[in-house]
């Protein structure tokens, strides 16, 4: 007659592959008899949640970026706290006085909207958003739009973006995995850049 281990042992050696499921480690040999099994769950837990923490930290220190595609911890280390919430964006201040808006999905930056204190030219403007985008990022396209003011478009691409979302075309509107866009706003009639708008993905 087969004896069964006790219900606790049970739940913790369920609770010790749901674990590493989620870190997405293959199964670890565990003794199975007698009150070493217990031993055995404990180290194993404290081995897969290790592994897990180590495998997440370098996977963020892996990329690196500006601002898309940061973690929120990342994001606020380097800019401080908000200063409010939405449902769909966070509020954040930057040094100069102006804005951030930061659209989170995951937990990492996925599109940002910038308020400048003063306006900027086209060309200052592009400087200062080339530094909140990944490292290795390269320009594909520009579009150049006329309304009621020229708004202008650059269309990136970049290999490491692809890590910080899935794969589904919801992160990555109207494009492909690693793809995203900036688009500036020009006021007539000197030209001059108010802000602009970072997301993953094909639009603006």
């Amino acid at each position: 007659m087969a004896i069964k281990a006790p219900l606790a042992k049970r739940k913790g050696i369920a609770i010790l592959s749901l674990l590493m499921d989620l870190c997405g480690l293959r199964a670890l040999g565990l003794l199975a008899t007698g009150s070493r099994i217990t031993l055995a769950l404990s180290a194993s837990v404290v081995l897969v949640v290790a592994g897990c923490n180590v495998a997440s930290h370098r996977s963020s220190a892996n990329f690196a970026s500006g601002g898309l595609g940061l973690s929120r911890r990342e994001w606020e280390r380097r800019h401080g706290p908000a200063l409010a919430q939405d449902s769909a964006e966070v509020h954040y201040r930057s040094q100069d006085g102006g804005s951030f808006f930061i659209g989170f999905v995951n937990g990492n930056v996925h599109s940002l909207r910038r308020f400048e204190a003063k306006p900027l030219s086209l060309d200052e403007a592009r400087n200062e958003a080339n530094q909140l985008i990944p490292t290795d990022s390269s320009l594909t396209r520009t579009f150049t739009f006329f309304a009621n003011k020229e708004a202008v478009l650059d269309r990136y691409h970049s290999e490491s973006l692809k890590s910080r979302f899935s794969g589904e075309s919801s992160n990555w509107t109207g494009g492909e995995p690693g793809d995203f866009t900036i688009s500036y706003s020009t006021s007539a009639p000197d030209n001059t850049v108010d802000g602009f708008g970072i997301r993953a993905g094909d639009i603006p």
